[in-house]
């Protein structure tokens, strides 16, 4: 078993949005997206199911024409068949699943 402290690896940059693998193995991907304010991760399309957990900060999510807000501890589960949008409102921390792994 492995222990992860989130706050030790948070990290932003001004360019664009950083992705830390925390996890990965056949049947699981955990990534960690950490967002200042603006910026936008625009998604792949996978046959993969996909869980966002807000951790820090809001934003929204788009996934065709529809559209929601993310806010701290909210958590939102969908299929990635359809392209989606992350953007970020205020500077933001994100734990994305991705079940499978594309």
């Amino acid at each position: 078993m492995g222990k992860i402290v989130l706050e030790e690896k948070v990290k932003f940059s001004q360019q664009s949005y950083l992705s830390d693998t925390l996890f990965k193995s056949n049947n699981l991907l955990l990534e960690l997206l950490c967002m200042e304010e603006g910026q936008e991760v625009i998604s792949k399309i996978t046959n993969s199911q996909i869980i966002l957990l807000v951790v820090s900060g809001n934003g929204s999510l788009t996934q065709g024409s529809d559209t929601c807000s993310l806010k701290v501890d909210s958590l939102l589960i969908f299929e990635g068949v359809e392209q989606f949008e992350i953007k970020a409102s205020k500077q933001m921390t994100i734990l994305q699943y991705v079940i499978p792994p594309p």
